[in-house]
């Protein structure tokens, strides 16, 4: 049992025991399981982001927006940028695609769309300057990324959802193309 240090009326030092309440031990106990055993089948009852991205060409398959990352990941499955002004993350530990026609698992994958302020359409077409007013570029473990080339991505004024519709390349890296179509909501701030 523990003890408890106190002075007597004498001045002497005393130890006396000190009994624990079992019943607040059983509870403290029976929490901690609790706690110890929330599974990601808890988390996938929040709610969170959703929709789908489709992807065509060299990549093809459907990346669904998830609507969360297990306790344990860096970000939720989509979220919107503090930093960047304009721009929704939206992030996969895993996903599996087909890459030039064979079946892959990718990891880290990410997909950010940037747009030159929330709640308007714009064109993700290159002006003479090489420049798009909107941009989406995806990301993996792959050795090279891609980037917009042409189409259009429209949000809400919150950048909470939008759509996308447009066609990527990966520059020099690599000759092929990718399509890219569809939609997210219920995105939040980071931070």
């Amino acid at each position: 049992m523990p003890r408890s240090d106190h002075l007597d009326g004498r001045g002497h030092l005393r130890r006396r025991r000190l009994a624990l309440p079992w019943a607040l031990l059983a509870a403290s106990v029976s929490a901690a399981i609790a706690v110890a055993g929330t599974s990601t089948d808890a988390w996938a009852g929040t709610k969170g982001s959703s929709g789908t991205l489709v992807l065509k060409g060299f990549l093809s398959g459907t990346l669904k927006v998830p609507a969360f990352l297990p306790p344990g990941q860096v970000l939720t499955g989509c979220q919107i940028s503090p930093s960047q002004a304009g721009t929704v993350l939206l992030q996969w530990d895993k996903a599996k695609l087909k890459v030039n026609g064979q079946p892959k698992t990718l990891s880290n994958l990410d997909v950010q769309v940037t747009v030159q302020s929330f709640g308007h359409r714009y064109s993700m077409t290159p002006n003479s300057y090489g420049e798009a007013p909107a941009t989406v570029t995806f990301q993996s473990n792959m050795a090279f990324g891609w980037t917009s080339e042409s189409g259009t991505i429209t949000t809400t004024k919150s950048g909470g959802s939008g759509s996308v519709s447009g066609a990527m390349e990966a520059g020099k890296r690599h000759p092929g193309t990718v399509t890219i179509t569809g939609n997210w909501a219920g995105c939040s701030k980071l931070g």
